[in-house]
Formats: C-alpha cells, structure tokens, sequence
C-alpha cells in the first residue's frame, strides 16, 4: 500500500544495539511458534526489527451479506464485508491511515469497474494512537528496580504493541506517565482457547507494585 511505511520512525542507536542484544534468535523455534513454514525476516536482527519498530495489517476475516444459507456453489452473494486492523508505530497518524486504506481500496476496486457496478464503504469501528512508554523519568525506573528486586533478574525491554489505545489517550488527558506492567508470560494463550495464568506471576506481580509503590519517593 502506497505511503503505509512513510511515517514510521527508525529505531535511535541505543534502541538498535538493544535489538542486537536479542538478535540470538532461533529461526526454527519461532517459526515453529507462529506455525509457518517461512519467515519474510532473512536475519534475527530483522524479525526484531519487524516485531517491534514496524506497523502491520491483519485481515480478520471476509463475509457476504446477506449470509449465504445454501452450500450451492453458483450462489453469488449481493455483497462482501471484510474486517481489518492496523496495528500503528512512531509516528504513525491513524487518520492519515485511514485515508489510505481508502484510496488503496478505491483504486483496486476501479480495475473491475468496467465489467460490473459497485459501491464501496469505507467504516471505521474504532481508533486510537500509538503510545511507547518513557524510559527515562523516574517512574519507570521505579518499576524496573522493582521487577528486578522481586523476580532477581532485569526485565527484558521489549517493544511489542497491543491493543490499548487508551493509554496514550490517559497520557493526554491526566498529563502524567502511563506505566504498563505486564503479569504473564508469552505462553499464556492470551483470549484464546485455554487462556491461563500462573499463580505464581499473580503473586510475584503483586509484590512488584507493591515495591514500586514503597520505593518511588527515592526516585523523585
């Protein structure tokens, strides 16, 4: 799609040789864990890369309206509705995405025009800014510490997105930092089928904030 990648931002040098760090990565196990035979990446150091600093778009799903309630094979539908969404990065603007996704749309859909009528509508159900935490301020610091004190070992500092546009949104509106502490581990099948959580990360994640909490005035 012209103009998806225009925006985004590279990593600096610390964020690249942070990358570096990780890059002893295992092509077979991840591959074996998304479940491909292939990986667009031809480096760990790409993978990362792609992982953490670059946006992606996921087809969720395509259905036809009215739906389809006979298996006939030469039953064509009136219409087609398909699902998307945008996962964003630095520094994305989610309306200039949309407007992109548009004019993307418009004008491969104008290749059929000749050989039959259509109309397109472009819906958006929902939308929200990329958001990165800030390393630097004293109250992540305050956290870090803590995850380390509590685990006995240093976070890892990784960047991969989800879906919580809100945050940015409560940065904005409170004017303060957002911290987001995650609890579970890679393997927990997050909304999926047999979601789980160790009770051990339960426990261990409550004494975390509860350091954070005791030992945030020595950072102000």
């Amino acid at each position: 799609m012209e103009g998806f990648y225009d925006d985004v931002s590279s990593p600096t040098p610390e964020q690249e040789q942070n990358i570096l760090n990780h890059a002893p990565l295992s092509f077979q196990h991840f591959q074996k864990k998304l479940g491909v035979q292939k990986l667009l990446a031809d480096t760990p150091r790409n993978v990362l890369l792609k992982q953490w600093f670059q946006p992606s778009m996921t087809i969720h799903g395509i259905t036809t309206t009215p739906k389809i309630q006979t298996q006939s094979p030469s039953f064509i539908a009136n219409s087609v509705e398909g699902y998307i969404s945008i996962r964003t990065v630095p520094c994305q603007n989610p309306e200039k995405l949309i407007q992109l996704v548009t004019q993307h749309l418009n004008k491969e859909i104008l290749k059929y025009a000749q050989v039959m009528a259509y109309q397109m509508e472009v819906s958006v159900n929902k939308k929200g800014d990329w958001w990165v935490v800030r390393t630097e301020t004293p109250f992540f610091k305050a956290l870090s510490e803590a995850t380390k004190e509590c685990w006995e070992t240093s976070p890892m500092m990784v960047r991969e997105g989800g879906t919580i546009p809100i945050v940015s949104y409560l940065e904005k509106v409170l004017h303060t930092q957002a911290l987001i502490l995650p609890m579970g581990q890679a393997s927990d099948a997050a909304h999926l089928k047999n979601e789980r959580f160790r009770l051990e990360n339960f426990y261990k994640g409550k004494d975390v904030i509860k350091t954070f909490i005791k030992n945030i005035n020595h950072h102000q």
